[in-house]
């Protein structure tokens, strides 16, 4: 668990656990933080059918009806990716008494695995992400939010989101163009069978730096996903190495670094999707040199994604921070560290 494996490959099936992270959130920030210790070590489910309910018991989370799933990248395993999802939580002082977060760990493998770890996201971790969703709505959760970074994003993009939420009310909306409602949930959850009325709703769906192919996203993925969740998110970053060697082994356009993008031919005219791209390329503190993976200790990063999932704002009601460049596309309002007084 504390190691990415070089070859990816399935385990013997979903296990459940639960950790602490201690981390650091002002002063000097110590060196051996964050820190991982389980309370309870994953658990395969085949063998301990009641672990999940184990584990929210023991994490006192019964009373919460909200879940974050985390979803890592490439050359990942789990201490990385629930040290991740714990800095922004506790450094967002985002509500723990509200929602409950989740890492979902899958065999990404390592860098030099690259394809064979874009085989495993668009197989049988897709079925384990699905069996996530239905243990925990099994649980009383209701309402999900979706947070995938890189090649996670690939697994959530390809999600069959009609077996596993409620869609949205039909409506222009939700068809893909670009909203004109100043309302952060501009179309409303009405399920329209009994069997849709028992499924989970999607509060929001979060890709950084994605991984993802942008024509595939924009034709295919996008449309789908926006019939059931109202508020996608795209954060993107043109310097984004990591994006940018994806992009040069695969020879296609990758989500990660394409703001400028987001829209389809319609009528002869450009037709901007209904989905917030949000353009980190000029963030410049507490960015690697790599630029892949800002948003654990980025203020501004850490921000923003709290108003998304905790508040449910649109990109273009956060003109607080972010600055509407073109159509769908917002960038910070932020000086880089050489600007100075």
């Amino acid at each position: 668990m504390a190691s990415a494996r070089r070859v990816p490959s399935r385990g013997k099936g979903i296990s459940y656990g639960v950790g602490t992270v201690e981390c650091s959130i002002a002063g000097q920030f110590y060196a051996h933080l964050p820190n991982v210790a389980y309370t309870i070590p994953p658990t395969l489910k085949s063998g301990s059918p009641n672990v999940l309910d184990c584990c929210l018991q023991t994490h006192n989370q019964r009373r919460n009806t909200v879940a974050l799933i985390y979803c890592h990248g490439l050359n990942n395993h789990a201490e990385w990716a629930m040290k991740g999802i714990a800095q922004l939580v506790t450094i967002g002082n985002f509500p723990r008494d509200q929602i409950t977060f989740f890492a979902f760990c899958w065999p990404s493998g390592t860098v030099s695995s690259f394809r064979a770890a874009r085989r495993m996201a668009e197989g049988d971790t897709q079925r384990d992400f699905c069996d996530v969703i239905r243990d925990l709505a099994s649980e009383g959760f209701r309402t999900f939010h979706l947070m995938g970074h890189s090649m996670g994003s690939r697994v959530l993009c390809r999600l069959p989101f009609d077996e596993l939420f409620k869609p949205l009310i039909a409506s222009s909306s939700a068809s893909g163009s670009l909203s004109t409602s100043n309302s952060a949930f501009p179309v409303s959850l009405v399920p329209s069978s009994s069997t849709e009325q028992d499924l989970p709703s999607l509060g929001s769906l979060t890709l950084l730096n994605g991984e993802e192919n942008l024509h595939d996203f924009v034709a295919v993925h996008f449309p789908f996903a926006r019939r059931f969740c109202p508020l996608i998110s795209v954060y993107v970053d043109m310097l984004d190495r990591a994006i940018w060697a994806g992009e040069k082994v695969e020879g296609e356009k990758l989500v990660g670094r394409s703001g400028d993008l987001m829209w389809q031919h319609e009528n002869g005219r450009r037709k901007y999707l209904d989905v917030d791209v949000i353009d980190q390329t000029t963030l410049d503190t507490n960015i690697t040199a790599m630029r892949h993976y800002s948003w654990t200790l980025n203020r501004l990063m850490v921000d923003d994604l709290y108003d998304v999932i905790v508040k449910g704002i649109r990109a273009s009601e956060r003109g607080y921070r972010l600055l509407n460049s073109e159509g769908n596309k917002y960038v910070f309002l932020t000086a880089p560290k050489f600007v100075t007084s």
